[in-house]
């Protein structure tokens, strides 16, 4: 039932959701029930907690039901609550779900003739609905206002994006709540472009978490202290290593001082609905997955990597949403990519129009084979609903420190 499993998503990923519902009596199925009460004993055990870890919750709902087949049924109905999803107006979403409850009572009611409960059944869903009704028209607001803009309260100004020329088309940065797509084909340079430019992102004060999944996490970090510490790749990968710990330690002391505290990896196998109490934790500006096509969506059809790619996409742009933040994919170019330097929509690897109708802006990494002899990358931005400028034109890459240039 996507209304239960949406207020149940609230209480696990929000302690201010569960705040407001904990006094609540809450109309759930049997396993809802279940989750919701694992869920007050989570709170109430660790006071500090801003949301429920799914892993430990699974781990302790698997312990409290023996049974393989009850367990294995309960394990599913939770993987099927959804990681991203608003936790606004729960307290409407709960009047919502009671009066389906009820209707479905009143239902059964009607059609065993029950007129004496029938219509006490339907006094309380015509309640319930015109309570959720009032609630949600208290919260609606048919426009902002210049306080939303520039208030206490205001909405996130936007966040620079590097290079300059790239921040230059989408008119200063790029606001929370969108989702951006970073594609090309394997050694195109899809990491070290977003490297560097989240790297200036941390280096101006946002906060960043980086979930790796495709390079080792030393060879991650190092792209970052090559970039924020001034260091050389060969230097932090010599084999000597009385040289490789000098040259790490130079980085890190300069990187520290330049935003790398900023920037949090996330580095293994993750599922999407792993990730909710790592943002809860971290409270990114910016989240990163490289790449998406290693991610599981927890949907089914994800052995199908088209499916996957859209489903994870949707997944992104909701946590964008949810979470306030800018969310950025990476994934891989198809074989028709090979040599091109100007990319399309159409070159996105596994993907149709799921994966571009899911997310605002997708940068395309283009590189030809004499263009990799000059260390020039072509950036095509294929799609572009923040500005509406669809056009390409060419980087530098300085490899050894993670670095990207206008000009050679």
């Amino acid at each position: 039932m996507i209304q239960e499993e949406h207020l149940l998503a609230a209480l696990l990923n929000s302690r201010a959701a569960w705040e407001e519902l904990k006094d609540e009596p809450l109309s759930l199925s049997s396993f809802g029930a279940v989750v919701q009460h694992a869920a007050d004993d989570y709170y109430a055990a660790d006071t500090l907690a801003p949301c429920v870890d799914r892993t430990i919750l699974r781990a302790r709902l698997e312990s409290h039901f023996p049974a393989p087949k009850m367990a294995a049924s309960l394990l599913s109905y939770l993987d099927g609550i959804p990681t991203a999803v608003s936790v606004a107006n729960v307290r409407q979403l709960a009047r919502h779900l009671s009066a389906y409850k009820v209707g479905l009572d009143l239902a059964d009611a009607l059609t065993r003739a029950e007129r004496q409960q029938a219509r006490s059944l339907a006094e309380k869903y015509l309640e319930l609905s015109a309570d959720a009704q009032q609630d949600a028209l208290s919260d609606w607001k048919p426009r902002l206002t210049a306080e939303d803009y520039f208030g206490d309260n205001s909405t996130k100004p936007k966040i620079r994006v590097y290079p300059n020329r790239l921040n230059e088309v989408l008119h200063g940065g790029i606001r929370a709540g969108h989702a951006c797509l970073i594609f090309g084909r394997p050694g195109s340079g899809k990491t070290l472009l977003t490297v560097n430019m989240v790297a200036g992102m941390a280096a101006a004060g946002h906060k960043i978490l980086y979930v790796g999944n495709e390079e080792p996490l030393g060879t991650l970090q190092h792209r970052f202290l090559s970039r924020l510490g001034s260091e050389r790749l060969w230097d932090l990968d010599s084999p000597d290593r009385a040289v490789a710990r000098a040259a790490y330690e130079r980085a890190e002391a300069k990187a520290m001082k330049r935003g790398f505290g900023n920037v949090h990896l996330l580095h293994g196998a993750y599922g999407m609905r792993d990730l909710a109490p790592y943002i809860a934790k971290a409270k990114p500006d910016v989240l990163v997955i490289d790449q998406i096509r290693h991610m599981d969506s927890g949907k089914k059809g994800d052995d199908n990597l088209t499916y996957r790619l859209e489903a994870v996409c949707r997944q992104m742009r909701a946590m964008a949403h949810e979470h306030q933040l800018v969310a950025i994919g990476i994934t891989q170019a198809g074989d028709r990519a090979s040599g091109k330097g100007v990319l399309s929509m159409e070159d996105v690897d596994s993907a149709k129009t799921g994966v571009q109708g899911a997310v605002d802006l997708i940068i395309g990494v283009g590189v030809t084979d004499e263009m990799k002899r000059q260390n020039k990358r072509m950036l095509s931005l294929c799609r572009n609903k923040l500005t509406g400028r669809e056009e390409f034109f060419p980087i530098f890459i300085d490899e050894q420190h993670t670095a990207v240039k206008g000009k050679p």
